[in-house]
């Protein structure tokens, strides 16, 4: 060895031992400041919705869940789902935009992972209804489902909609459709062709309906005038040219009769229960899966009626007024609404709202156990519509409006300084002062100020609010979860 090196070495080691250490703790420091400027500062978190973080660094958008990253910077942008699609918007997804350049992708949230689809498409968007994310390239469509899976390959004319894992590529003639568990596309010869339902596809070949499976087998011939999808397990309406009158009768998935009726159907909706017009009265009445009238056919006094989303339908008793009925046929809501209403007659919060009389402009609110439970007076614009946290904006004279409960009470009159402008949405609503749009609590208290250009509804935790020309994301607190860079 050296002897001067020795002797360097010797003399550090020999002196000063605790100068030395904090020597060495100064430059331990000095080098984790370095980092933190080379690293740490450039990371900017501009985005922070539903327990992750957005972060920008060196101009790339990345994802963070508290200090752990979780999608790295690879993106031009990250934005929260639901700024290219309104309607999507409301749906209860929780997931992101990702940019790269002119193409999209997306991150679905799922509880314990996030889930990448490329951002290589020229537009995606969120089907609420099927549960899918439809994706788009050079003017042709795919969709992926809720697993980030390719389930459709981009070669659909229009945007897919996937029913019993088939997607119908083409209606009519010449026709196409892809089964997703097969990963096959078959081109079934039929004028026309309808969704999958149990396994079977409604075809129509000339002027007769039929049936094929999966793998474009023909099940059941078309020898049908009339027919209606498998909507309720393992049964379908159909007629044929046999019968004078064209009356229904249900065949099972193997064409075999399951039981007649003397009058007209409607298609079953998802409790089994079908309305049917009778022949010989012209009156609806109810009939289930198995045959069963659900109440006596000289009882049926229904002029016109259609199904709600509920498992209720709505009716009229000779075309005056018009009520709600459960699938037993028993009454839910009396026959009290105005015809031109008749439209309001759907349960929200198990809630309905409709106008009994339109003269007074008089309106009534039942529950789902049929129980009226209040009425008010409806003056002028907005009409009402439903309840929402349990409140119903009205207009209780002209120019004003204010809050009601189920009792039509009102719970948050009138103000000089705001005008109400829309329902309660995750326990705040949009009102307008002269400052411009904000936001009230459930109390009528101003929760976030009265200051922006435009104001969104609530939905999925945060609304989309304009601030000086600017958009951005804001909380149930007014906080900016996310604004443009």
């Amino acid at each position: 060895m050296d002897i001067s090196y020795r002797k360097s070495w010797k003399l550090f080691i020999g002196g000063d031992m605790k100068r030395h250490v904090l020597i060495l703790l100064v430059l331990s420091f000095l080098l984790c400041m370095l980092q933190a400027v080379c690293f740490g500062e450039s990371r900017t978190v501009y985005g922070e919705i539903w327990g992750y973080r957005i972060y920008r660094e060196e101009a790339k958008a990345g994802l963070m869940q508290g200090d752990e990253t979780v999608i790295a910077a690879d993106y031009d942008d990250i934005i929260p789902f639901g700024v290219f699609n309104n309607e999507a918007f409301r749906s209860e997804q929780k997931a992101f935009y990702t940019v790269q350049g002119e193409k999209k992708g997306a991150l679905l949230l799922h509880d314990d992972s996030v889930l990448t689809i490329p951002a290589i498409y020229d537009d995606i968007d969120y089907m609420p209804y099927d549960k899918t994310w439809i994706v788009k390239q050079d003017q042709l469509y795919g969709a992926y489902d809720q697993n980030a899976s390719l389930a459709v390959p981009v070669i659909c004319r229009k945007k897919p909609r996937v029913f019993d894992s088939v997607c119908i590529l083409s209606a009519k003639s010449p026709c196409a459709y892809y089964s997703i568990p097969d990963g096959v596309t078959y081109y079934p010869d039929y004028d026309e062709i309808y969704g999958f339902f149990e396994g079977l596809c409604l075809v129509k070949s000339g002027n007769l309906y039929g049936y094929i499976n999966r793998q474009n087998e023909c099940v059941i011939p078309c020898r049908y005038e009339r027919a209606y999808s498998f909507n309720a397990p393992g049964i379908a309406w159909v007629t044929d040219g046999n019968d004078p009158y064209n009356l229904y009768y249900t065949i099972d998935k193997e064409g075999n009769i399951l039981f007649r009726t003397d009058g007209y159907a409607c298609d079953f909706n998802e409790y089994g229960v079908s309305l049917i017009l009778d022949y010989e009265s012209g009156r609806y009445g109810l009939i289930n899966t198995k045959g069963e009238y659900l109440s006596e056919k000289d009882a049926w006094d229904m002029e016109s009626a259609e199904f709600d989303g509920n498992g209720c339908f709505i009716a009229t008793i000779d075309g005056e007024k018009w009520g709600i009925a459960d699938s037993n046929g028993k009454t839910v809501v009396p026959f009290l609404c105005e015809p031109d209403y008749r439209y309001m007659l759907r349960f929200h919060e198990n809630t309905v709202v409709f106008c009994e009389n339109e003269a007074d402009s008089l309106y009534s609110i039942y529950g789902l156990n049929g129980e009226k439970t209040g009425s008010f007076h409806c003056y002028a614009s907005p009409v009402p519509e439903h309840f929402s946290d349990g409140l119903l904006l009205i207009a209780s004279s002209e120019g004003e409006t204010c809050y009601i409960d189920r009792t039509g009470t009102i719970v948050i009159p009138s103000s000089p300084e705001l005008s109400y402008v829309s329902d309660f949405s995750e326990g705040l609503a949009t009102v307008i002062s002269d400052n411009g749009y904000g936001y009230i609590g459930t109390d009528g208290q101003i929760a976030i100020e009265t200051k922006y250009e435009s104001a969104s509804g609530f939905y999925n935790q945060f609304a989309v609010v304009t601030e000086g020309g600017k958009e951005k994301y804001i909380n149930h607190n007014g906080e900016v979860i996310y604004e443009e860079p």
